[in-house]
């Protein structure tokens, strides 16, 4: 299994550096598909690490600096937010899966899927260290230009892996990655919406007892 996921996250990495011989490295068989969805367990440890830091950051900067977002148990913040990030990819998901029928994807439809997937595990890890070096360094200001960094980072993946899997054509492509963001954009705000509602429930609580 380790070797499987070795090869396909190499595989998407040679499609995103276009490198020609990317297909016939990359397995699009049933089981390859259903092995790019490890992508999102892998990268748990990761992501919260990733929260934490950012916690950590808050933490060390002067109050009046602070964002003003609700103090949140970690255990529950990192929970919502992961939530959310499971949602924003289902829906993504659901999107790609309605298109790819309406437009008739038909063979191209498997790798995109597959390097869809693993590109956020790819994304992820050097966000996570690259921020927690921020922190190490003190030097936390930084992590908002990694976080922007990976941001437009994403967008390129994604218009390069539906290009180069010939799903979309350019402009089309860079529609959809635009679509999807709109799409997260929104789920991110409701996801904010819970946190405070949320957060006033345990104020409010603590308030009268």
């Amino acid at each position: 299994m380790a070797h499987s996921v070795r090869t396909d996250i190499s595989a998407t990495l040679a499609l995103l550096g276009g490198s020609p011989d990317w297909r016939e490295r990359m397995d699009v068989s049933i089981d390859g598909v259903w092995r790019s969805f490890l992508a999102f367990p892998i990268a748990l440890p990761f992501l919260l690490l990733f929260y934490k830091t950012i916690l950590v950051m808050w933490q060390s900067m002067p109050p009046e600096e602070l964002p003003e977002v609700p103090d949140l148990p970690f255990w529950l913040d990192a929970t919502i937010q992961i939530f959310g990030l499971v949602l924003i990819w289902s829906i993504s998901l659901l999107i790609l899966v309605d298109m790819a029928r309406r437009f008739n994807w038909g063979k191209n439809f498997a790798p995109m899927l597959i390097a869809f997937n693993w590109s956020f595990l790819i994304l992820q890890l050097p966000l996570t260290f690259l921020c927690v070096a921020m922190v190490s360094l003190e030097k936390p200001a930084s992590i908002a230009v990694a976080i922007l960094l990976s941001f437009f980072t994403r967008l390129w993946m994604r218009w390069r892996i539906f290009t180069q899997t010939e799903t979309l054509a350019s402009l089309s492509a860079s529609g959809v990655v635009l679509f999807l963001e709109f799409v997260a954009f929104a789920i991110r705000l409701a996801q904010d919406a819970i946190i405070r509602l949320i957060y006033g429930g345990l104020v409010g609580g603590d308030g009268a007892n």
